[in-house]
């Protein structure tokens, strides 16, 4: 072993640079889990106790995928209580009336509604399945895929029969509610159409909804005319689903909704497949790529470039650029060209270029109101679809662009129900559950006992986080942590200040020889800020390297065993033994380590790659937690590439990246072989990506 004066002569060199950081902290995963668990109910979690205190079905959905994220053990909780107001016929209705809320406290209600059930009778966006697949995707429990997926696959057949019985490949809503963006200027023709030619006034409930949000931003007193003469030709109809969809005037093949169920289908698809209903699977394939081809083939408009909804009464397309026409990129429904005239529109500040978001329809359209519910404002759940069919779209850049734009959007106003898309202001319901979203868009989420930058870990705490297994777990030891090409000249007097510092500790502590287990990490997080104290300024990204030298040092002076390890040479930390054998993990960089999105973008590799190896031991490989990972870590590599300049980076620093992403792509070649139809096109997409980025570096 190394004397402590060969370690000083041998690291008195070390490169400084700007540290190039993203807002990460504890924080980032606690804010939203209060806000979620401020509208927590224990059954469910509610958009807004305040304004909305039932569930409503895409919302659950939204809420499962956030937790699913953030907190993935309540995660099936949301769907599992969704399904259970299903109806006998399949259909998930899109409220489920909570017998503890006084029932007029929410207008209309589950007596207004008329169904003898407590819940409505219409349905909105079937995402179920999407959020079932991104639960399972975060938490592998396949007993929750085997209770839930009867449920979706049953609501799927009723969707089907009711709403495409004709097998066209799009399905019609039979209410503006359906759509979930109510009072959408989409909806106007038709709603004035139809108020033109009523004669008997319907019985509309009292409505509440103005009690605590300005009447100015909620739907008007004629939107809630259509509303209810349309609920009331429901329940004349007696809830039948096929007369339903006969009897309403309104029967629209909405751009978003077709869109989310053709993702619907395809998540569910993976979900039979995952289970063994192969058959199933096969028949979900068939009616996603048939809706796909829908949406392109007519609802596209070349006039426009935009996707436009369809009147399936009148066979007209519906002239109004809302949000919705993004939708197909989620799906990943739009052709090349499509998607190229897609982007155009986002970034036109004409159109959808807005401060604060993309707005829920054109700046361009002559009924824009920045701050009325669905003709205008920034909704979160829409700013995370854009942004996940973008990067689904390759479009990285404009992704990232949008994802920050949320992020400080909610940061800087809070959780609202949404937002002025001009000034950014908070408008609607406050505490609004689903705009938590924003917290997940950003792939580089912290650990949960993140602390400090500091770790001090035994085998026990690296075994309950993946990315501390991967980053910590059977690490090589690394004799020479720092290569020549790898570092920069910067003065000695830096070195030498810390050790004599530590020096000087390790005389204080001479009859306090290997402290005790908590004493160990007080040691280490005073450590730590001794190095801080006496380090410039400027951040390093090699001051973990500086740390590894000064560790050494002073738990060597201290009588412990000390190993300077690393995981294939990316993130150097300590591995100190006691005088009983107990080793443990003391990382004094993880704060550099986790904010810096080069060490950040090997870890998304490296993981990637670990559960590559894992699915592919496994009999049945579970694509739908691969195709997340691989969007996941196409997304971190591209904002590295794009944070810093690898003309800057050092040649050990290429080297690492250049040797990490060969050994990533190996494993890639061998689950493409295995891969289902449905995932290798984007498998195919993936490893010509790797390919050519492999090439860049080279």
């Amino acid at each position: 072993m190394r004397s402590s004066l060969d370690l000083i002569e041998f690291r008195t060199y070390f490169r400084f640079e700007m540290l190039y950081t993203v807002v990460m902290s504890a924080t980032s995963i606690d804010r939203p889990l209060r806000e979620l668990s401020s509208n927590d109910t224990a059954r469910c979690i509610v958009p807004s106790l305040s304004q909305y205190p039932h569930q409503w079905l895409w919302d659950s959905c939204f809420h499962a995928i956030v937790l699913a994220h953030l907190k993935p053990e309540n995660s099936a909780r949301e769907i599992e209580s969704l399904l259970e107001s299903q109806w006998d016929d399949g259909r998930v209705p899109h409220i489920a009336f909570s017998s503890t809320v006084p029932v007029d406290r929410y207008r209309p209600n589950k007596l207004d509604w008329k169904t003898g059930r407590d819940s409505s009778g219409i349905i909105q966006p079937p995402i179920i399945a999407s959020a079932a697949k991104t639960v399972f995707q975060r938490t592998g429990d396949l007993g929750f895929l085997r209770r839930v997926y009867p449920k979706i696959a049953t609501f799927h057949r009723w969707i089907q029969s009711t709403r495409d019985p004709r097998e066209t490949g799009l399905v019609g809503i039979v209410h503006p509610w359906e759509s979930g963006m109510d009072n959408s200027p989409l909806w106007d023709g038709l709603r004035d159409e139809f108020l033109k030619t009523l004669t008997i006034e319907p019985e509309i409930p009292p409505r509440v909804d103005t009690r605590t949000v300005p009447s100015a931003q909620r739907p008007t007193d004629d939107d809630y005319r259509y509303y209810w003469s349309l609920i009331e030709i429901f329940q004349k109809a007696e809830w039948d689903g096929v007369k339903m969809a006969e009897r309403s005037p309104f029967f629209v093949a909405d751009v978003m909704f077709n869109s989310l169920w053709a993702k619907a289908n395809e998540d569910l698809s993976q979900i039979a497949w995952r289970l063994g209903e192969k058959s199933d699977s096969a028949e979900y394939r068939f009616k996603t790529a048939k809706t796909k081809r829908a949406i392109r083939d007519r609802l596209w408009s070349a006039k426009e470039k935009f996707f436009l909804s369809l009147d399936l009464r009148t066979g007209r397309a519906i002239e109004v650029k809302s949000v919705g026409g993004f939708a197909p990129l989620y799906a990943q429904a739009a052709g090349e060209s499509m998607i190229e005239s897609l982007v155009d529109h986002l970034r036109n500040p004409r159109e959808f270029r807005g401060e604060s978001g993309v707005p829920s329809v054109s700046f361009s359209d002559p009924t824009f109101n920045p701050e009325c519910y669905w003709r205008g404002p920034v909704w979160i759940n829409l700013q995370w679809m854009i942004v996940n069919g973008l990067i689904r779209s390759q479009k990285f850049d404009l992704a990232s662009d949008l994802s920050a734009r949320s992020q400080n959007l909610v940061a800087e106003q809070g959780y609202w129900e949404y937002y002025d898309p001009f000034n950014g202001k908070g408008l609607g319901a406050s505490h609004f559950s689903w705009s938590t979203l924003a917290d997940i868009l950003d792939p580089f989420q912290p650990i949960a006992n993140f602390k400090g930058g500091t770790f001090v870990l035994d085998a026990a705490e690296i075994s309950t986080e993946e990315d501390l297994g991967v980053l910590y777990g059977n690490p090589k030891v690394q004799t020479e942590p720092i290569e020549e090409d790898q570092i920069r000249s910067s003065s000695s007097y830096v070195v030498g200040r810390i050790l004599n510092r530590i020096r000087r500790e390790i005389a204080a502590r001479k009859n306090r020889r290997h402290p005790k287990a908590d004493r160990l990490v007080k040691a280490a997080h005073s450590l730590k800020g001794l190095i801080e104290s006496q380090r410039p300024a400027e951040g390093t990204r090699r001051f973990a390297d500086l740390a590894c030298l000064a560790g050494e040092v002073y738990f060597s002076g201290l009588g412990y065993k000390v190993e300077v390890r690393s995981k294939n040479v990316f993130h150097p930390y300590l591995l100190v033994t006691d005088a009983l054998g107990e080793e443990r993990v003391i990382d004094l960089c993880a704060d550099i380590f986790w904010n810096d999105p080069y060490s950040r973008t090997l870890l998304h590799l490296e993981r990637q790659s670990r559960r590559m190896k894992d699915e592919i031991a496994s009999e049945t490989p579970s694509w739908m937690r691969l195709e997340e990972g691989y969007l996941d870590t196409q997304v971190a590599v591209q904002r590295c590439m794009r944070r810093i300049n690898v003309a800057r980076l050092s040649l050990w620093e290429v080297k690492v990246l250049h040797r990490t992403i060969a050994a990533h792509a190996k494993p890639v070649e061998k689950v493409l072989l295995l891969a289902l139809p449905s995932s290798s096109g984007f498998l195919k997409t993936y490893s010509q990506w790797l390919g050519d980025l492999e090439k860049a570096l080279l």
